[in-house]
C-alpha cells in the first residue's frame, strides 16, 4: 500500500479512532522493520563467516602452489 492510499484511508476514519488506528499501523511497520534489520544482520554475519572460508581457501591454494613450486624447483 502506497503512503498516500493510507493518508486517504485513514482520513475517512473518525477522529475518535484515527489515533489508535495510527498506533496500531506504527507498531506493525516498527516491529517489521525489526524483523528486517535482524534479517540483515543474520544474512550480514554469514557472508562474513564466508568471507572467512574464502580467505582459508586462499590460503590453502597458496601453500599448495609453494609446495609444488619448491618441488618442481628442486627436481631440477
Amino acid at each position: 500500500m502506497q503512503l498516500n492510499e493510507l493518508a486517504k484511508g485513514v482520513s475517512r476514519i473518525p477522529e475518535s479512532h484515527r489515533e489508535a488506528v495510527l498506533n496500531i499501523i506504527e507498531h506493525k511497520i516498527e516491529h517489521d522493520m525489526k524483523e528486517v534489520i535482524n534479517e540483515i544482520k543474520l544474512q550480514n554475519q554469514k557472508f562474513d563467516g564466508m568471507k572467512n572460508e574464502i580467505k582459508i581457501v586462499y590460503w590453502v591454494i597458496g601453500i599448495a602452489m609453494t609446495i609444488l613450486l619448491v618441488i618442481i624447483a628442486l627436481k631440477k
